[in-house]
């Protein structure tokens, strides 16, 4: 009858080993799987942050070159002001020149109507 116990119990022990070794073995994997989403989970993280940053630096990129062609705008719009300004400038210079010299014109006329009368 011991004998008996004794098988009995070692096919116990060999049943809870084999058992030990099954969830031994299911943890593992679980472990693994777990890993495994979590370096998954890290890389998307990863990747997101990195998409953001082109994204930034290419929204910073565009910014800067429209800054800058809004300064050549801005100065080549100055330079076309100031033409325009010293066009109408001298038109306005050239104007009162004229209008100087036929007053001057008319005023030297009647003065010499006057002295030829007296």
């Amino acid at each position: 009858r011991k004998e008996r116990a004794a098988a009995l119990e070692e096919l116990r022990s060999a049943y809870r080993e084999k058992g030990d070794a099954t969830a031994e073995k299911m943890a593992d994997q679980y472990c693994a799987a777990r890993d495994a989403e979590l370096l998954w989970e890290g890389i998307k993280a990863w990747r997101m942050e990195q998409q953001q940053q082109w994204a930034k630096r290419d929204r910073e990129r565009k910014e800067k070159e429209l800054e800058e062609v809004q300064r050549k705008n801005r100065e080549i719009g100055d330079k076309t002001a100031e033409r325009m300004a010293d066009k109408f400038r001298k038109a306005r210079e050239e104007q009162n020149v004229r209008e100087c010299c036929l007053s001057w014109a008319a005023c030297a006329y009647q003065g010499a109507l006057r002295k030829e009368r007296a």
